[in-house]
């Protein structure tokens, strides 16, 4: 099993970005991209990726779009800066973060986050279409 860097698997949230890595690796963007192919990482979208929880390393783990959607807000903005909303929000808070990872979970549509200055921005599902 890989072993992810400490600056990476404590990332907040657990979404990390080449430009987070540029301090400690010449390419980030190719160190990130090798530690997806061992395991450890999934490419959530371009840019952006999660640390795969050490227990689902090597299952079909897929963080839910509200999850998702949400991480890369925070890793873009911080942490007190977005917030999911609309059916995003009520999917997250009747369980939709616990769900994460189970088959067959779908949500409605893209996942909405916004940001404290009034963007919005919509999150396709890491699970497929």
């Amino acid at each position: 099993m890989v072993g992810v860097p400490v600056e990476i698997a404590t990332a907040d949230p657990r979404v990390v970005r080449p430009v987070d890595l540029r301090a400690r690796y010449a390419n980030p963007a190719k160190e990130l991209r090798r530690l997806a192919r061992r395991g450890a990482l999934l490419r959530l979208g371009h840019g952006y990726y999660a640390v795969i929880p050490e227990e689902y390393r090597g299952t079909a783990w897929r963080p839910s779009a509200e999850s998702a959607g949400l991480a890369i807000g925070q890793a873009d903005y911080g942490t007190d800066h977005v917030a999911v909303m609309g059916v995003s929000a009520a999917r997250l808070l009747v369980g939709g973060a616990a769900r994460a990872g189970r088959r067959g979970d779908r949500g409605v549509g893209p996942a909405t986050a916004a940001r404290d200055d009034g963007r919005v921005h919509p999150v396709r599902d890491p699970k497929g279409p």
